[in-house]
């Protein structure tokens, strides 16, 4: 898991580079919208992943959630203390026609 330090200042920062993990452990309630928001901030930053620290014992909970997302491809793995959710950003599908009824 890449870690890179907060200070968004810090001239080891990369364009792109993984931000550090967010740690929501201690939410309860709510967490599929607070996920969600923090997904909508990365994507309006363009960042290409998102790492969650999440309590153990609700993957399942998560896989439910977001087993759909869209845009983000999901990972889940178990570590020691709590498990990391990891969204990774699927690159645009280009290859489709679009559907146009006059074409038809």
């Amino acid at each position: 898991m890449k870690t890179t330090n907060d200070d968004k200042t810090a001239p080891n920062r990369e364009e792109g580079a993984a931000e550090a993990p967010i740690d929501v452990r201690h939410v309860v309630c709510n967490l599929t919208p607070t996920i969600l928001g923090h997904l909508d901030i990365a994507k309006s930053k363009g960042s290409g992943e998102v790492i969650f620290l999440i309590r153990q014992g609700i993957q399942l909970e998560m896989r439910s959630a977001f087993s759909s997302v869209g845009v983000w491809e999901v990972e889940i793995a178990t570590q020691i203390g709590h498990d990391v959710l990891r969204f990774t950003r699927r690159p645009p599908k280009k290859d489709l026609p679009d559907l146009n009824l006059l074409d038809y």
